[in-house]
């Protein structure tokens, strides 16, 4: 046997046959030129394949919400009038379609790779990620694997938009060469409960050949046996019986030492909350409007709100307002004309929409709290809160503190409010000025004054908070890393908020 060290990214063990994906740039020493107007068909023939690609995943499968927030944001790019122009214009002045789409897309990329907003530049990494993808199909496809124990994808990188127009059930694992802790395929992988690997010499394996992967310990095995795969496998702790849902080992092992509440996108995200658990405290609503073809009215998310509430066993359930904004999108609600406002920013630009939200929650039946994303102005909150009063006078309001901004603010709004909870994804990425997605090679793992500058915000939240009387929750990744959390715990974190299963 071979072992190979490797940076974890998503946990696990697998074991399969090695898949290699070829490197995205190559299929161009295939791609045939044809004149004008033939280039100008397979744009449009292209585009209009993977936009039947990501609607048939969306409609055939039930997704968490950001898997399907990926996929919505690809189709409006792909659907996006100004880019679209450019390249036609590309095709016409003389460019293949596949060079003009470089063309244009890498050039809005490294315009958004200069701004300040983490969310832009992660817009960023998936114009690219379509600039190599849009025509090249190889993606995964299982039809001809039935004797395999499962695929495992080996590639340079990646990218989100080839996994998602995969076969996903397919896929045992991933291993890749550049890969970061918070890309949107690291995410996949988390969700899906696809061990994913990554900072590998690909150069190492071959098509077809058996591997094990272990993303539990960074460790990949090449030249291993079935039998060896098998002891491998009985002997560790990963395994377990893919019809039983594994209450989340973090839930377990701190339920004596913090308060516990649930991240949730839906009710399927549990039938009923375990004991674990006090509640939950983030459920995100712009989940339920993922799933619908317009927007849902009044009556259609009180529906929603009130069979979760019963299954929350009478703990507080806290509702998170639309989070959207940056990548995260909605194809029937145009929030592009409001530039780079999100979170509760841009709720109150489309006051209807939010005012509807409000009412919804404040009738449904439960013990619910409502919660405002990405919180930065003091007159933003004060406005917010206004429209929550007029319809309901005791509902609890939270706040989520997930930018530089928002900690400068936090004094003045923590008046208007009765909790905090921090994103730390993006309090991190603002905070550090990375994008989400850092790639290995340039060092995705943070480096002790990075680390240290971040705890000093976390820090500065939770006295702020505490002096103010209130609790704070932290519902982002960190949340589930035990290093992190044993130090947020050190310094007074009141609750966490994670998913229920693993």
């Amino acid at each position: 046997m071979k072992r190979l060290p490797a940076v974890s990214l998503s946990s696990g063990v697998a074991a399969g046959s090695v898949r290699l994906f070829s490197d995205n740039n190559s299929s161009l020493n295939s791609y045939v030129t044809g004149d004008v107007k033939e280039e100008l068909q397979k744009f449009t023939d292209a585009c209009q394949a993977m936009l039947e690609g990501i609607n048939q995943k969306i409609s055939a499968n039930k997704f968490e919400y950001d898997e399907a927030d990926i996929r919505e944001a690809f189709a409006e790019i792909l659907k996006d009038e100004e880019s679209n122009s450019l390249i036609i214009k590309e095709i016409e002045g003389g460019l293949s379609a596949k060079e003009a789409v470089r063309k244009v897309y890498e050039g809005f990329a490294d315009k958004l790779d200069e701004s300040d907003d983490e969310l832009l530049r992660a817009r960023a990494a998936d114009l690219r990620a379509l600039a190599s993808d849009l025509f090249d199909s190889d993606n995964v496809d299982e039809s001809n694997d039935e004797d395999r124990t499962g695929i495992i994808l080996v590639s340079e990188r990646v990218s989100p938009t080839k996994l998602l127009m995969s076969d996903i059930e397919a896929i045992s694992a991933i291993v890749s060469r550049c890969g970061g802790t918070n890309d949107h395929t690291a995410i996949i992988a988390r969700m899906r409960k696809i061990p994913y690997v990554t900072g590998v010499d690909i150069s190492e394996f071959e098509d077809g050949e058996s591997i094990l992967v272990d993303a539990n310990e960074g460790l990949i095995i090449k030249d291993i046996s079935q039998n060896e795969v098998n002891d491998y496998l009985k002997n560790s702790s990963i395994i377990n019986d893919d019809n039983t849902r594994i209450v989340n080992k973090i839930a377990i092992e701190y339920k004596d030492r913090i308060n516990i509440l649930a991240n949730v996108s839906s009710d399927a995200d549990y039938e009923t909350l375990p004991s674990e658990f006090e509640g939950v405290g983030l459920l995100r609503l712009e989940a339920f409007y993922m799933s619908k073809n317009d927007t849902p009215n009044e009556d259609e998310i009180v529906a929603l709100l009130e069979p979760l509430s019963k299954k929350s066993c009478g703990k507080t359930v806290r509702v998170r307002t639309l989070d959207l904004g940056g990548d995260k999108a909605l194809s029937y609600l145009d929030t592009n004309i409001y530039g780079n406002a999100r979170g509760l920013a841009l709720s109150l630009k489309i006051p209807n929409e939010f005012e509807k939200e409000v009412r919804a929650i404040s009738r449904a039946a439960g013990n619910f709290e409502i919660m405002f994303p990405v919180v930065e102005e003091v007159e933003d909150l004060r406005r917010a809160v206004e429209i929550v009063r007029r319809y309901n006078k005791d509902i609890r309001i939270g706040i989520m503190t997930e930018t530089k901004r928002g900690v400068e603010n936090l004094e003045e709004l923590l008046t208007m409010c009765d909790f905090v909870s921090i994103g730390t994804n993006d309090l991190t990425a603002d905070i550090l000025h990375k994008d989400r997605s850092v790639d290995t090679e340039k060092g995705s793992q943070y480096t002790d004054i990075e680390k240290e500058e971040v705890a000093g915000y976390i820090e500065k939240i939770i006295g702020t908070t505490h002096k103010a009387g209130k609790k704070v929750c932290i519902c982002g990744e960190a949340a589930s890393n035990r290093d992190w959390l044993d130090r947020f715990i050190s310094m007074g974190l009141d609750e966490i908020s994670i998913r229920v299963w693993e």
